[in-house]
């Protein structure tokens, strides 16, 4: 939660780029850096992490070398689109092992799951054997998925420290970097 006066300072940016950059800096390798003491970059770290600028730090593993063969997107359309069915479907995609990344979604499709497998048999498994149990689950399609181009780009941080500003002016305190719609 932000504070009244808390706001995005030119630090707080010049971090959160360097991690974007590489997020195994060090507090050290950052005050360096920016030559500015150790002290004061974990403050701002734990204030960056407060405010929700950083929600984790993580790794990212390489599928292939753990010979996970391909990708298979599963389109799923439920039965009924409501807050329980919703809810009770993303519990149930918690006890499937080969599903990373599930995305609620607009349109023909109400789900977008994303698995990983190593033999077309475990595919073969998870549709035949635990998808098609799901009472919830009108149909699903599955697309696999071919190769896989990756763009990382770093978010333009200077543009969300000045709607943070414009936000917190027209609030009159800071609560984001958006107005929340309300309806008239």
């Amino acid at each position: 939660m932000l504070k009244k006066n808390e706001k995005l300072d030119q630090t707080d940016i010049d971090i959160l780029n360097i991690l974007q950059e590489d997020g195994r800096r060090s507090q050290k390798e950052i005050a360096y850096l920016l030559k500015k003491p150790i002290s004061g970059i974990y403050d701002r770290l734990k204030k960056l992490e407060r405010l929700s600028f950083i929600d984790r730090y993580h790794i990212r593993i390489d599928r292939a070398s753990l010979r996970k063969s391909f990708d298979v997107h599963i389109l799923v359309r439920l039965k009924k689109n409501d807050a329980l069915s919703v809810l009770a479907f993303k519990k149930t995609l918690n006890e499937l092992a080969h599903i990373y990344e599930c995305s609620h979604s607009s349109g023909a499709w109400d789900f977008i799951l994303k698995g990983n497998f190593r033999y077309m048999d475990e595919l073969r498994h998870l549709l035949d054997n635990e998808l098609s149990k799901c009472r919830l689950i009108r149909k699903t399609s599955q697309l696999i998925i071919l190769s896989n181009t990756t763009f990382t780009r770093p978010v333009c941080l200077e543009e969300m420290a000045d709607q943070h500003a414009k936000v917190s002016e027209l609030n009159g305190a800071a609560s984001g970097f958006y107005k929340p719609l309300t309806a008239n």
